[in-house]
């Protein structure tokens, strides 16, 4: 990938940055950006189709505490989370993933 200032056609800032793309089976032609599945089939996607991923990017869904003034979440047996003032303490039923796209980072004590 390759990134330049367009005031000045790369004048001031011009980099790459090389990305390396590793999906669990998943085979990349890097000469025409084409991917197919590594079990030796021969479906070939293009890159703007979706892939089943093994990993999943919505894990099930949990309960956490949060706490909406530090925008920190918490386990719900967290020593941390039963500290937390009323007024500021919410239940939230949903994804981590979700909670942290929401701008809330995990409590460092329960390492939610």
């Amino acid at each position: 990938m390759e990134a330049k200032s367009v005031e000045d056609n790369g004048e001031g800032i011009l980099f790459c940055v090389y990305c390396y793309n590793n999906q669990p089976g998943i085979t990349i032609d890097y000469a025409t950006g084409e991917s197919m599945a590594s079990n030796g089939g021969s479906s070939v996607t293009s890159s703007t189709e979706k892939v089943d991923n093994p990993v999943s990017n919505n894990p099930t869904e949990q309960t956490y505490i949060l706490n909406t003034n530090t925008k920190k979440f918490h386990k719900p047996d967290c020593a941390s989370a039963k500290k937390i003032e009323d007024s500021n303490k919410q239940t939230y039923s949903g994804s981590r993933n979700d909670l942290i796209a929401q701008g809330y980072v995990p409590c460092k004590n329960c390492n939610s």
